[in-house]
């Protein structure tokens, strides 16, 4: 709240539970009588708060709760729905309570227009969204000034950020250092990000190919910007990526990225030409990228290619905000 307090007048803060089940366990119609229940208590709430402030619009921000949508539709307000996930790949062991088809049925029906991040995005719902009200829109990515000025490490580095799950690919990019580790070639790896259950299986590679000296662990640090000034390539081996934002600060940073070649990734770059793609699930293909670009002069000339300037208007919370007005008035 203390970040959005200079644009806001009034707030409510309302629990709601999100509209997701444990798939192993049955849907049953108790359970779902019972989440309604719940539901329809948080909308009441909501009604009386929008009708006291008497808003144009409304936004969710997210698939996992529909209590604004369902009380704007109730009061006639105009509802736009900004879509972040992919369910199939977002959440692991857990389904949405009406099960995806009827789920995005509704949220067709609630919104005046959905927004999502990519491309990839939009080719994903548009099976299930009307094409009128689905609109693709570029996230604002702005970084912090670094709190601490670091050296970069004296061997050739490669970070990577992000959860510690089976999404992210921590364990195929150790999987790919390790090949480089064999070939008698130096090079340090960061890895930082909260834990999410994939901690355990990467500290257990580490140990057992004796990759103690090459592998760093990082603390997960809000201050994200000092990290980059450590490193010399960012990888994104995601399986799934909705927009990339860790592409972008990256860029914004000034350094060359290697993505794997899935969902919204290779909408990041121009391949060759200011990152490269790998093969996902190759790890000889991402080791012989981040070798590619170990010269110096391979990194120097794919920086020259990266436009900071024009990276961060584009990026900017300013440019965001345009493009989320112009759609919002369209």
């Amino acid at each position: 709240m203390k970040a959005c307090q200079p644009y806001v007048t009034d707030y409510l803060i309302v629990k709601m539970k999100w509209w997701l089940m444990d798939e192993s366990k049955a849907r049953s119609p108790k359970k779902k009588i019972t989440y309604w229940m719940h539901c329809l208590k948080a909308c009441w709430k909501i009604r009386h708060f929008l009708q006291s402030i008497q808003p144009d619009h409304t936004i969710s921000n997210t698939l996992a709760l529909p209590h604004l949508a369902i009380t704007s539709r109730w009061l006639g307000i105009r509802h736009t729905w900004f879509l972040h996930e992919i369910p199939e790949n977002t959440w692991h062991h857990i389904a949405l309570l009406l099960g995806t088809e009827k789920t995005l049925k509704l949220v067709n029906r609630l919104s005046e227009r959905v927004l999502v991040p990519s491309d990839y995005a939009y080719r994903y719902y548009q099976g299930h969204i009307k094409e009128s009200k689905l609109h693709t829109i570029l996230q604002a990515v702005e970084l912090p000034p670094a709190t601490q000025i670091l050296q970069r490490h004296p061997e050739y580095s490669v970070l990577l950020v992000g959860s510690f799950d089976s999404n992210k690919g921590q364990l195929e990019l150790l999987q790919a250092i390790h090949l480089i580790q064999q070939s008698h070639r130096n090079i340090h790896v960061y890895l930082t990000g909260p834990d999410n259950g994939g901690m355990k299986p990467c500290k257990q590679y580490i140990q057992e190919n004796q990759m103690d000296q090459l592998v760093e662990i990082l603390p997960f640090t809000s201050d994200i910007t000092s990290l980059y000034q450590r490193t010399d390539v960012v990888a994104v081996c995601s399986l799934v990526e909705t927009f990339g934002r860790v592409a972008i600060e990256a860029q914004l940073c000034g350094l060359p990225v290697i993505l794997a070649n899935t969902s919204a990734n290779p909408e990041r770059i121009i391949n060759g030409v200011n990152g490269l793609l790998y093969e996902k699930g190759n790890a000889k293909d991402l080791a012989d990228k981040i070798e590619q670009l170990r010269p110096e002069k391979v990194r120097q000339c794919m920086r020259q290619k990266l436009n900071a300037a024009e990276l961060s208007a584009t990026f900017s919370q300013t440019a965001f905000a345009r493009r989320f007005c112009t759609l919002l008035m369209a």
